[in-house]
């Protein structure tokens, strides 16, 4: 790898999407050891104030790095046109068709929509119950959550791919029990399987039992290839979900349609939104919106829990981490390229995920 740009001063310029309130600049400002220079936020998704802002800190000497927020949008800005170094809070990774650049030195991604997949674990059945092998040491079942055995040597009456709720939970042995119909597992001796463990099921705690989710996404957004891919490719069939293919409808929604009407064309009782910043930066009216509709909301980010705003989110599973959380991480990676001093190599580091395991 060609050595990395120097940095010539350490401050730091931030370009944002979207608005950089007083959270979001507590949380940078209190992880750094160094000045920020100048905010450039609200910027949305005008790609020519974009490349305005990115050329205006590069003609800047009292900016050393600049650190993009609001997604690949604002990433992308910079990968084009940055003469100095920058970091990214992106919503996903840079892939190879992205040619990231010399200047980009790493950063920070929110990966949940990647890693809210089943996980394979080993499970030995045994007569009503399975026992599961995990290997962090802890039981990853709680009673109501949904689970699928997807192959392996499975009992008679444990179809693959169909859903099961777990009634009872063990202590210490990490063994359940699951019942669909008022079947429990009831093999005719022990036998091995692959359990993949699936979401948590609050749909069950919320009296909901969609017969297929949707995902509302934005038009406008440059995540749209990456979301999209991911849920017509990589989400499992279980059972009433998905039966015919990966993904449910895919519904867009573009700026010039009120949020007040983003539901309405959603013809399922339960709907992913999209980590698309836009919704992030709209979200009083987007929660509102949802809350009218009477879905099944997931949230893509904790900030949707809206602690300190007017609209609270109702019939909802919020799934993802605070943006602040990330924000401090961009914070603490600016530290590390900001501290290289003398002939010291800057080295160009692969992004970091941040996500939560489990819908909270």
């Amino acid at each position: 790898m060609a050595p990395q740009p120097s940095i010539s001063t350490k401050k730091i310029g931030v370009i944002s999407s979207i608005e950089c309130g007083q959270s979001f600049t507590d949380a940078l400002e209190g992880a750094l050891n160094y000045p920020v220079t100048y905010y450039f936020d609200k910027v949305g998704y005008d790609n020519q104030l974009l490349k305005d802002a990115v050329n205006s800190f590069n003609a800047d000497t009292n900016i050393g790095l600049i650190v993009t927020f609001g997604g690949k949008i604002a990433f992308a800005a910079a990968n084009s046109f940055a003469k100095k170094p920058f970091i990214s809070l992106t919503g996903a990774p840079p892939t190879t068709s992205d040619n990231r650049t010399d200047y980009c030195l790493g950063g920070v991604s929110l990966e949940s929509y990647v890693h809210n997949q089943p996980i394979a674990i080993p499970v030995t059945f045994g007569n009503g119950t399975a026992d599961v092998t995990v290997t962090d040491g802890s039981n990853p079942f709680k009673v109501d959550d949904r689970v699928s055995f997807t192959g392996g040597n499975l009992p008679n009456n444990v179809p693959a791919n169909q859903a099961f709720f777990v009634t009872t939970v063990g202590s210490g042995t990490f063994q359940f029990s699951a019942t669909k119909g008022g079947g429990a597992i009831q093999p005719a001796s022990a036998a091995s399987g692959i359990n993949a463990w699936s979401i948590k099921n609050r749909i069950v705690a919320l009296k909901k039992d969609p017969s297929n989710i949707s995902l509302l996404y934005h038009s406008a957004s440059s995540l749209i290839g990456d979301e999209l891919a991911q849920w017509r490719t990589n989400w499992p069939a279980l059972d009433g979900y998905f039966k015919a293919g990966p993904g449910g409808p895919a519904i867009p929604i573009n700026v010039r349609k009120k949020l007040v009407y983003a539901f309405d064309d959603v013809p399922t009782d339960a709907v992913i939104i999209s980590a698309d910043p836009y919704f992030q930066e709209n979200k009083e009216e987007l929660i509102q919106a949802a809350n009218a509709s009477s879905k099944l909301v997931c949230y893509p980010l904790n900030n949707y829990r809206n602690r300190s705003g007017k609209n609270k989110p109702s019939h909802a599973v919020v799934y993802g981490p605070k943006l602040e959380e990330a924000i401090t991480q961009i914070g603490s990676l600016a530290n590390t390229f900001l501290a290289v001093t003398g002939a010291n190599t800057i080295t160009q580091q692969p992004f970091t995920p941040i996500y939560y395991p489990d819908p909270k």
